[in-house]
């Protein structure tokens, strides 16, 4: 067999599926896969006036990394939207001052554009912010930048949004607005909406009633040219899992990878919203495979949240105590978990069997123990171990990292999740 490319003098490394090792210094493509490695002599045989070769002189070949969870569709929220990343406290943590910072920002940002419709943010981070309600940004502080067209900006995290008195009103979110499951619309003393919204469930309420609040299906498609570009081919990048985007985003994958124009493989995902588990859940199974492109783009998964950011971490045992006292919360306060036992092992159970994988977020131990024991029930019903995922796993018991290698749960772990955010 002529390969299509050699590669050669290097160093390769290579593990079956036996756990058995092996070394060598070149590898043989064709038809874009691996079909050999060993010694340069032994690879020689590939080789035809027609295979390119490249010499690796002498560094090491590696096969093209896998990123296991990103937003690579979130970055349109930072390239289409005011950038707010880049604000941070003064010396003195002045929260006002924060406050002005981000308002001046805005205030320039709109400026620019007069004769947009709505005006949105991303980067902000309520962490800042400390615990206590009157340092809170509220929709005032936006009003001041606009009163007459919504204004809406994300968190860097994507679990808070921070809106103005206009964006409220459109969405129809007053003081009878009641929270939704598992998500959080800060009220003041007099029952009013603050102009905060935290977790999806609140989040939602405000992004589905905003006319045209998703980017365009072109935008996203841009932004991830630049991504696959700039980062996924630049680093040797050439498959990802994209944990959270929208229904536009999803389609600009699937029409990039239908057009021939997706230089990366795609797996995304469909999300399991708390508030109507059962429509989702049938439309899920019903519509699977019907969007993918076969070898470029793939929704193969299911992603469930077991809790949000923050003091919403469902754990074992109650928070330090000075963080519960500053926040105002009980001492015996240890979060919530978003779904019951038993609906987790319902749901999970009827995806593993449509032939779905699980990406569940999870961050504090009793989340994570949860996670854990649903997944369990899955595999024993369905007979069935589709390597479910486990993301972000800050906490995590001894004996469910013991568990989670028995029962063949992959842990996805992103160490930008552990710097030091002063919520924290």
């Amino acid at each position: 067999m002529d390969a299509d490319l050699v590669i050669r003098n290097g160093k390769v490394y290579s593990v079956n599926l036996d756990g058995e090792e092996s070394r060598g210094e070149a590898v043989a493509v064709s038809g874009g896969k691996i079909v050999a490695f060993g010694s340069d002599a032994e690879i020689e045989r590939y080789i035809s006036e027609n295979t390119e070769v490249i010499d690796a002189r002498s560094n090491s070949i590696l096969p093209g990394f896998s990123d296991a969870h990103l937003h690579a569709t979130f970055t349109a929220s930072a390239v289409y939207t005011c950038n707010l990343f880049g604000i941070f406290p003064n010396e003195s943590n002045d929260k006002k001052e924060l406050i002005r910072r981000y308002q001046d920002e805005m205030r320039a940002y709109i400026a620019e554009r007069p004769d947009d419709e709505m005006y949105r943010g991303t980067g902000w981070k309520l962490g800042y912010f400390g615990f206590a309600q009157e340092d809170m940004p509220t929709k005032f502080d936006l009003d001041e930048v606009c009163s007459d067209k919504p204004v809406v900006l994300e968190s860097f995290c994507q679990h808070h949004i921070w809106v103005n008195s206009k964006a409220l009103e459109i969405a129809g979110i007053d003081k009878d607005t009641p929270d939704p499951r598992n998500g959080n619309l800060w009220k003041n003393d007099q029952g009013e909406p603050t102009g905060l919204l935290s977790e999806f469930s609140a989040m939602n309420i405000m992004k589905d009633n905003l006319p045209n609040y998703d980017l365009s299906v072109e935008k996203y498609k841009e932004t991830l040219r630049q991504y696959q570009t700039e980062f996924a081919n630049r680093y040797g990048v050439t498959l990802i899992f994209d944990a959270l985007c929208t229904e536009n985003g999803r389609e600009a994958y699937r029409e990039m990878a239908a057009d021939g124009e997706l230089t990366i493989r795609v797996a995304a995902h469909y999300y399991a919203d708390p508030n109507d588990p059962e429509t989702r859940i049938d439309e899920f199974i019903a519509r699977k495979g019907a969007d993918d492109i076969p070898d470029s783009y793939k929704v193969v998964c299911v992603k469930f949240f077991m809790e949000g950011s923050g003091l919403d971490f469902y754990l074992g045992e109650p928070y330090e105590a000075e963080c519960l006292k500053a926040a105002g919360l009980p001492a015996d306060y240890r979060g919530n978990p978003y779904w019951t036992a038993e609906e987790l092992e319902c749901w999970f159970t009827r995806l593993n069997e449509a032939g779905f994988q699980l990406h569940t977020h999870a961050m504090g131990d009793e989340s994570v123990t949860h996670t854990i024991d649903a997944y369990e029930y899955a595999y024993n019903k369905t007979g069935k171990k589709p390597r479910n995922v486990i993301a972000h796993l800050m906490l995590v018991k001894d004996s469910d990292f013991a568990r989670m290698g028995e029962l063949g749960i992959v842990g996805c772990v992103q160490p930008t999740w552990m710097s030091n955010e002063p919520v924290m």
